[in-house]
């Protein structure tokens, strides 16, 4: 409701954003988020809830109304978040706004929250395979770093790592603002002197694009890509790779591969990647990718979306897959993230 004070009787529901459907809880006392769209700039709110069980309209009983929470909304002419600081996303187009990024200094949790330095971040696995482990290595951000476990047994095409973010517009399941250019910087180790890969490699993440937000989200992602396809391996150095899965017209199932094995295991390596979308009808949209400052993938013939499938970049989603279907694991490896950064135009 508009205002510092709020009546219950007279305030209107929300319609706009995940807090227009009610959000379900998991346990007493548990924190719970969703987000409020389309308010008006440079305005004051008032927002209260209530619990309840049940069904709306049907049987549900409901609890005591909270506390009245009032906040103003940004005004138009208020500046946007700012910029890195120079230097620091070396490959980051100018421009460019940062929108989301996250040091692992305070855990995920298993609902969209602002647990980053900005935008909204959950984890759908919170288990012991998921973990935040000081390196004194780290290059980027204060001690912990996100650390995931592939154990021994694990078997081909699933992952025990996923979490998910983008913008504060993000909703329950890091769905955000759509972006028409994409910059995106992090950094990845898979500690120790090798790593066991599956026989088509283990993704890094996944970006959403083109499609509908009812869809899977992973259009786009990249991968530690196996060697010389030469099947499930225990090796100290790989290619990498980019690959999409979509609906677009000319953009499913195109795989690019650097020609030579430029990850090595065991070592902190910066990944930073400016995408753009084509133009619909036409292949020019951009992809770019820079391995510790060189650029391994430069593509300026990239589609993305079409007339049926128009949205932009809209959701990171970290879930390194180990492989498609065959092979388990014999023995126990780690995946090391660290300082996730987002920036772009949106569209």
């Amino acid at each position: 409701m508009a205002g510092s004070s709020l009546t219950w009787w007279l305030a209107k529901s929300v319609t706009q954003g995940s807090c227009a459907t009610p959000v379900a809880g998991s346990a007493i006392g548990s924190k719970r988020t969703c987000t409020v769209l389309g308010l008006a700039a440079g305005t004051t709110y008032s927002f209260e809830l209530v619990a309840f069980r049940g069904t709306l309209n049907v049987n549900a009983v409901f609890g005591d109304l909270s506390n009245v929470a009032t906040g103003t909304t940004q005004a138009a002419g208020d500046p946007p978040p700012p910029p890195s600081q120079p230097g620091t996303n070396p490959n980051e187009p100018a421009g460019f706004q940062r929108f989301g990024e996250n040091d692992f200094t305070v855990p995920l949790l298993d609902y969209t929250a602002a647990t980053g330095l900005l935008g909204l971040w959950r984890a759908e696995i919170l288990d012991g395979n998921n973990a935040y482990v000081a390196d004194a290595a780290a290059p980027k951000s204060p001690l912990p770093v996100f650390q995931g476990k592939y154990p021994a047994g694990w078997t081909a095409g699933y992952t025990p790592i996923k979490w998910e973010g983008w913008d504060g517009a993000a909703n329950s399941l890091g769905y955000g603002t759509e972006m028409a250019q994409l910059y995106l910087s992090l950094w990845i180790r898979f500690p120790g002197a090798d790593y066991e890969n599956q026989s088509v490699g283990t993704k890094f993440f996944y970006i959403g694009v083109g499609e509908s937000k009812a869809s899977a989200g992973n259009q786009l992602y990249t991968m530690l890509y196996h060697p010389s396809g030469a099947g499930q391996t225990i090796a100290s150095n790989f290619p990498v790779d980019m690959e999409q899965q979509s609906a677009v017209a000319g953009a499913n199932n195109r795989t690019e591969v650097t020609a030579s094995p430029v990850f090595s295991i065991g070592a902190w390596h910066r990944m930073e990647f400016v995408l753009k979308l084509n133009t619909i009808g036409q292949t020019d949209g951009v992809f770019q990718w820079w391995l510790d400052g060189t650029l391994v993938m430069d593509y300026r013939d990239m589609v993305y979306v079409d007339a049926a499938n128009p949205l932009g970049f809209y959701t990171f989603k970290f879930w390194p897959y180990w492989g498609g279907g065959g092979g388990t694991r014999t023995r126990d490896d780690y995946i090391q993230v660290d300082h996730l950064y987002l920036s772009g135009i949106p569209k």
